[in-house]
């Protein structure tokens, strides 16, 4: 089932160094956070469960704590999160670096719905592309894959494939494209001149 996005937005709404979104990622709700970076450098978005304060009792209850040690912490310690993807500036020649993609949605107790809900770590990354693209920023990566997850390598080179990587000399590299204004990074960011839109076509 594919992530479910929210509705276009079609006014403008001015770019703020921080946002909170009620998003629904295959059929849950959840909480999209991060930081809007004027210029290319580090940042993160990240991905919380409401009611992060009840949860995390029934994870106690649960008597997980032990079982997934960072994650755990992320999830304590960052209200509810249970996702992330972390941006720096990068030295292969884009604008910025894919550092690491993470979904822990495994932290949730085994009887909650949540409990290794699929889906956040596709609807980061469309959500990236997005933010990118109305930045008219490029995107470096390199297909890695984390100890536990999903993913193997082959997975993700593939992967990155389909959200319009390329490869080059030191690392995928993903020019700006035309953005998807059905992501809901789209209702805080306006599109940069220079960035493809819907209207026409801006410079790559």
């Amino acid at each position: 089932m594919p992530d479910q996005e929210p509705p276009v937005v079609t006014h403008e709404v001015p770019d703020s160094s921080e946002f909170s979104i009620p998003v629904e990622i295959e059929g849950l709700p959840y909480i999209f956070k991060g930081t809007l970076p004027e210029n290319p450098s580090s940042f993160r978005f990240t991905i919380h469960v409401p009611d992060w304060e009840a949860r995390l009792r029934e994870i106690k209850a649960a008597k997980q704590i032990y079982l997934f040690g960072s994650e755990f912490q992320d999830f304590e310690g960052n209200e509810g999160q249970v996702g992330y993807v972390a941006l720096s500036r990068s030295t292969s020649g884009a604008d910025i670096h894919i550092r690491k993609i993470k979904s822990a949605t495994w932290v949730m107790p085994r009887e909650s719905s949540y409990f290794d809900a699929h889906g956040v770590g596709s609807f980061l990354m469309n959500n990236l592309c997005a933010f990118a693209d109305l930045k008219n920023w490029s995107i470096s990566a390199e297909p890695y894959p984390e100890g536990g997850g999903r993913l193997d390598i082959g997975d993700i080179y593939q992967w990155n494939i389909k959200k319009g990587f390329v490869d080059s000399d030191r690392a995928m590299v993903r020019s700006p494209q035309r953005p998807d204004m059905a992501q809901a990074i789209a209702q805080v960011v306006r599109p940069q001149p220079g960035a493809i839109t819907r209207a026409g076509v801006g410079r790559r």
